[in-house]
């Protein structure tokens, strides 16, 4: 069965000759110049045969192009210490502006995106893009403390940097339509309780989320959500327009067999980046992903982690979780 081909009937429910799995990292470092980034991930796709190849943004991503100034210093997820951020007071959120979306830090990710669609070396992979929801976005910009306190302060004036944002993303998304991508995985890191309460983030946070994935130009036909945190906001998730969701499903109560009675459409998970790709056994990777097809029922599951995997995890990790779906195995 080809790899579009099973992704679809998963998201259908149907039944598949295998659960579909897809894992993918970051290349820090390497995700700052286009060839380096394409080459890292074609040569991590054709190491493992994923079910879709996801190409990692930098942790900054976008939050560049409005003069956010960062460092990468060795964090195993990727994440960078910021040296400077351009949000500073609440009137500062009424001075961005959408910037080219053919320059820049757009510019070098649209890019990379149309070269990994022309240059993929497994014919017939999904490539799928990896887009930082507004929330996520604002939140590069001024940081955590003050996008709340702006939140909850001065919401007319952080609405009005969240109507930037957003359709500055929507416009790098359009100017892309023409390339041969399956799709978007938005990275949502406020729909958690430990982040904001529901109230919050349906007012802040979804209508920017659920405006990227419902804008994805046509010949996008895959998208996934992943919502931070162990205790996704699963009521609110129909409002997402997503066809898969993925969170910290290996902690917390949430687990795939709860999630699996609220929300109708496929997910992503059963592996954990720490407990499993990174910290554990191949023995123990290939049993919790057969927990999780055996939970799901094998329908409407592609096996993964959600989030990206750390840059720290052994490659015989990454080899057990693919090898993990094989029925012969």
């Amino acid at each position: 069965m080809e790899k579009r081909e099973r992704l679809e009937k998963t998201l259908a429910g149907e039944p598949t000759d295998r659960a579909p799995v897809a894992l993918w990292r970051p290349f820090p470092g390497d995700d700052q110049r286009v060839n380096d980034h394409v080459q890292a991930v074609n040569e991590f796709q054709f190491a493992y045969d994923w079910d879709m190849c996801v190409v990692v943004p930098p942790w900054s991503f976008a939050g560049v192009d409005y003069d956010l100034q960062d460092e990468w210093r060795g964090a195993a997820d990727g994440e960078t210490l910021p040296l400077r951020r351009p949000v500073k007071r609440s009137l500062d959120w009424t001075e961005l502006r959408v910037p080219d979306p053919t320059r820049g830090a757009f510019g070098r990710m649209g890019e990379v995106a149309r070269r990994m669609a022309e240059s993929m070396q497994l014919p017939g992979t999904p490539v799928v893009l990896g887009i930082l929801s507004p929330l996520a976005q604002a939140e590069r910009l001024a940081g955590r403390e003050l996008l709340i306190r702006h939140l909850r302060t001065r919401p007319d004036r952080l609405r009005t940097g969240l109507n930037t944002l957003t359709d500055a993303t929507l416009r790098f998304l359009d100017s892309l339509r023409s390339v041969n991508l399956a799709g978007v995985y938005l990275m949502v890191e406020h729909a958690d309780p430990l982040a904001l309460s529901e109230a919050e983030y349906e007012a802040f946070g979804l209508p920017g989320d659920a405006a990227v994935l419902a804008e994805l130009p046509k010949l996008m036909w895959l998208k996934m959500a992943y919502l931070r945190g162990d205790t996704p906001m699963l009521k609110l998730a129909e409002g997402l327009n997503a066809d898969v969701l993925g969170w910290d499903d290996m902690q917390g109560e949430t687990d795939l067999a709860t999630a699996r009675g609220q929300w109708g459409g496929a997910f992503i998970g059963g592996l954990d980046a720490e407990k499993h790709l990174r910290g554990g056994t191949p023995v123990g990777i290939r049993e919790a992903s057969r927990a999780a097809q055996s939970a799901m029922a094998s329908r409407r599951l592609i096996v993964g982690c959600g989030a990206p995997g750390l840059i720290t995890t052994p490659a015989s990790h990454w080899r057990a979780a693919r090898l993990s779906v094989e029925k012969q195995l």
